[in-house]
């Protein structure tokens, strides 16, 4: 899931296709307590959102597989929203599909609201964050 957020980053080509460059978007962590607790709700098979208590402070996403067809972009969306910092995520083998279950934070995908906001890359990194030259994403120490 790391590397796909990475491709994420990456220019469109032809160049004439590149998107705006964004001001503030941060490295993304793995969060193993996101990866514990989208794992536990993948193995329960349900098919269905799992109950917030069970993952504090993060959100959910989540697809049933039962082919090799998966509508990406449209999954992945969510927790490709550029404040999300925070994600894990776990897929279980259930009787007739993959239960893949990611858990993020803090979430995205308003209606209205900017997918990222357009600006200098680095120019305004949050407090705490530094910019990587070689990603050239805020970074947190």
């Amino acid at each position: 899931m790391t590397s796909f957020l990475f491709l994420l980053s990456l220019p469109l080509t032809p160049p004439q296709l590149q998107p705006p460059h964004l001001y503030q978007r941060q490295l993304r962590k793995y969060d193993c307590y996101a990866e514990s607790t989208a794992l536990a709700h993948a193995r329960t098979c349900s098919g269905k959102l799992s109950n917030p208590d069970t993952r504090p402070g993060l959100k959910e996403n989540f697809i049933e597989i039962y082919k090799t067809y998966m509508n990406l972009p449209q999954t992945a969306r969510h927790m490709a929203w550029h404040n999300n910092v925070r994600l894990g995520c776990g897929i279980a083998r259930c009787p007739s599909f993959y239960f893949v279950v990611c858990h993020y934070a803090p979430g995205g995908n308003y209606i209205g609201q900017p997918f990222y906001t357009v600006g200098s890359p680095c120019s305004m990194c949050p407090g705490g964050t530094t910019c990587n030259n070689s990603t050239v994403l805020c970074d947190s120490p």
